[in-house]
């Protein structure tokens, strides 16, 4: 490992050390933070003028630093656009942000987004603002949803948090009408129809729950364990592909590469898989003792992969 690298391994444990102490005591951490920013302002016009240096902690911070209007604040904030240094934090303030409490000088605009009033957004697209232009209540205790940000994207969830941790995807509710098929069901006769669930489409009877009948993407090979299933292609919670018996839950065989209907010329395994490597598509055998394996021509692998 070259040094630059040894550097950047021995940087991220550091930060993971760092921030696993920081999650077992976040009070102290923030506290931390809070006599770090002070003490780097407390040699400011703004520090000296409330005594930064003399506070120690988040009780003399707020009994120092009661709270201030926009207008009580904005002559700081002019002396520092203009210019002059150490106003309100060390060095000359390079950039402003502008915020809704701030594009009107007089105080006459104020920004109205809070956690309680999600609504009118303007980067918020229509079909998020027409699903919360209604009030919605919580379906367990009654408290009012709010529209929420997480890592994967906006929900809805309970006021009540953390007492009551309902929450609802916002495509939940956005039923894709199913779509019939000229295809009969052979177990009841009705027609079949292309319905959508988590995993994406799928072929099932339009008798449901009646008939619980749907179709399944059979490769054309026998299980190998219980020999009396056939094997299907399925998808798995993450998206990826796998292969199953179609007996499943009394078998259950399952397979990340395509199974072949062929014997190991090596050791006589029941069967061959597909296996995808850097190099290319391979065909081997699934046994780890076994380190049989042949390359799949270029037209095998590609009509392989469009079906």
């Amino acid at each position: 490992m070259t040094l630059i690298g040894r550097g950047t391994v021995w940087a991220a444990r550091a930060r993971g050390a760092q921030l696993r102490a920081r999650s077992r005591d976040p009070r102290a951490s923030q506290e931390a933070a809070l006599r770090n920013l002070i003490g780097r302002a407390a040699r400011t016009a703004f520090g000296e003028r409330h005594r930064f240096a003399r506070i120690d902690g988040p009780a003399a911070f707020r009994s120092a630093l009661p709270l201030h209007r926009y207008e009580d604040l904005k002559p700081w904030f002019d002396r520092a656009r203009q210019g002059e240094p150490d106003v309100s934090w060390p060095g000359a303030i390079r950039y402003f942000g502008v915020s809704g409490g701030t594009i009107a000088g007089s105080g006459s605009y104020s920004c109205t987004f809070t956690k309680e009033n999600p609504i009118n957004l303007p980067d918020l697209d229509s079909a998020d603002i027409q699903e919360t232009t209604q009030e919605e209540y919580c379906e367990n205790c009654g408290l009012v949803m709010v529209l929420k940000r997480g890592r994967f994207g906006q929900f809805m969830a309970c006021t009540g948090y953390p007492d009551c941790k309902t929450t609802r995807r916002l495509d939940q509710g956005k039923k894709v009408p199913d779509i019939p098929i000229d295809e009969l069901c052979p177990k009841c006769g009705r027609n079949m129809m292309i319905r959508h669930g988590r995993f994406g489409e799928f072929t099932a009877c339009s008798g449901y729950p009646e008939c619980k009948y749907v179709k399944q993407n059979y490769i054309g090979v026998k299980c190998p364990l219980c020999k009396d299933g056939d094997l299907v292609e399925k998808k798995a919670r993450k998206g990826n592909t796998f292969y199953g018996c179609g007996n499943y839950p009394k078998c259950k065989f399952t397979s990340a590469g395509k199974p072949l209907a062929e014997k190991c010329p090596s050791c006589g395994s029941e069967y061959l898989v597909e296996k995808m490597l850097k190099a290319g598509p391979v065909i081997a055998c699934p046994n780890k003792e076994c380190d049989f394996e042949r390359e799949i021509p270029a037209e095998a692998a590609s009509a392989s992969s469009t079906t």
